[in-house]
């Protein structure tokens, strides 16, 4: 008898699961406070906090390409709300890390109480006519670098052939169809190549030569630079010296609706000029998608139960 009621102790059900992540509120009372694990000690987050919060989780994906940054106070704290996107092309790395960077840091340099609330996001420049269907911000930050001789990097061919488009027509095509568009520019590269340079300087021709307005200095970050010049002191002098022209962007009155629609259609027309395979946004955004693929299989679904073939 003894040997069973050892052997039934030893079975002991597990304790009870720690509550799931949307029980917990991180409230004065929560039961879960406990000392944060090492992988979470990135987050610099209280070590009193609970580690089923959702904001830890948020954290934890926030610097997933194309994630949203916010600022952390953001709630209820301005009166308009204002997103930037950072556009980069990178073939080693480089110029996605720098990319990344200012994104990072959108939100908590550029937000002001009571002013404008400002988020970021960041992603390749080629995702940005494939993916947002060229849908411009009033303010985007580029990065890119040159490969090769002098082509595009990874990430940046269709908007290199985008610009290359831009300036072999001279503006004479909608003339000017960026009007209302700002951004600021980091190009990199290495001087040891003849072709040094190129891919930044197409691009910045193209926005410009298509009516953006470029602010700030056109950061050059030269991988054979020494002392003062090296390329990660560059990066880091551009990045801080463009707080201040970003600011004055955001903080003033932004363009009326009508002329970034205006934009965007003008942008898609263009691009369905060049790319063959480019498909222009759906009517109606994503519910437009849902039923296009909804109703076929609705038709099918009731086709078949009508013909007493569904599920046999």
């Amino acid at each position: 008898t003894s040997l069973a009621r050892r052997h039934i102790r030893r079975r002991r059900p597990p304790p009870p699961c720690r509550p799931p992540l949307a029980s917990c509120l991180c409230s004065a009372s929560c039961s879960q406070k406990r000392v944060f694990p090492r992988r979470f000690a990135d987050l610099r987050a209280p070590r009193d906090t609970c580690p089923y919060s959702f904001t830890v989780l948020r954290l934890t994906l926030a610097n997933k390409e194309g994630e949203r940054r916010v600022h952390p106070k953001s709630k209820n704290m301005s009166s308009r709300t204002e997103e930037v996107l950072v556009l980069y092309g990178s073939q080693t790395g480089n110029s996605e890390q720098a990319a990344q960077q200012v994104a990072n840091e959108i939100p908590s340099k550029l937000s002001k109480d009571g002013v404008v609330d400002v988020s970021a996001r960041h992603m390749q420049l080629d995702d940005f006519i494939e993916i947002e269907r060229a849908k411009w911000p009033r303010l985007l930050v580029v990065v890119t670098s040159s490969y090769g001789v002098g082509q595009a990097p990874l990430g940046c061919y269709k908007f290199r052939e985008l610009c290359d488009a831009i300036n072999e027509d001279g503006g004479k095509e909608d003339a000017k169809f960026l009007d209302g568009v700002t951004y600021a520019m980091l190009g990199l590269g290495d001087s040891k190549y003849t072709t040094f340079f190129q891919n930044p300087t197409a691009i910045d021709s193209g926005l410009t030569m298509a009516g953006a307005r470029r602010i700030g200095p056109l950061g050059k970050a030269d991988a054979s630079g020494e002392g003062d010049d090296e390329q990660g002191k560059v990066i880091a002098r551009w990045i801080e010296g463009i707080w201040t022209e970003l600011a004055k962007v955001v903080e003033s009155d932004p363009p009326a609706e009508e002329k970034m629609e205006k934009v965007h259609e003008v942008t898609v027309k263009f691009c369905g000029k060049i790319f063959e395979d480019f498909q222009p946004p759906a009517e109606g955004g994503m519910l437009s998608a849902v039923l296009m693929i909804c109703i076929p299989v609705g038709i099918a679904v009731i086709v078949a139960a009508l013909k007493g073939t569904l599920f046999t």
